[in-house]
């Protein structure tokens, strides 16, 4: 590191356990640093765990409370994406009742 500066800290366009570490893995490699050791802070927590894509196809049932899971009801067919906070996504099609 540059004269008098001990310390680096970043802040992450994208969060996720995998972006951290492809950063500390950029980091150790370049000549500048002795030591690359990182701590993951949240200054406040997500307001919203969950993300619906598009509300007038599906929507949460009632208030997000966990982070490991939620409950979607669909309103319209189409496909929706339903991500986390974390960066974990995945794509729902939402058909007419048989």
């Amino acid at each position: 590191m540059s004269k008098g500066f001990n310390d680096l800290y970043l802040e992450l366009t994208e969060p996720g356990y995998f972006n951290v570490m492809h950063v500390a893995d950029i980091l150790s490699r370049m000549d500048d640093f002795e030591e690359v050791r990182f701590g993951v802070i949240d200054i406040a927590p997500p307001l919203w765990l969950w993300n619906i894509s598009d509300k007038t196809i599906a929507d949460f049932v009632d208030e997000q409370k966990e982070y490991s899971k939620t409950t979607i009801i669909g309103l319209s067919p189409d496909e929706v994406s339903v991500s986390t906070y974390f960066g974990l996504s995945i794509d729902i099609m939402m058909i007419e009742e048989l």
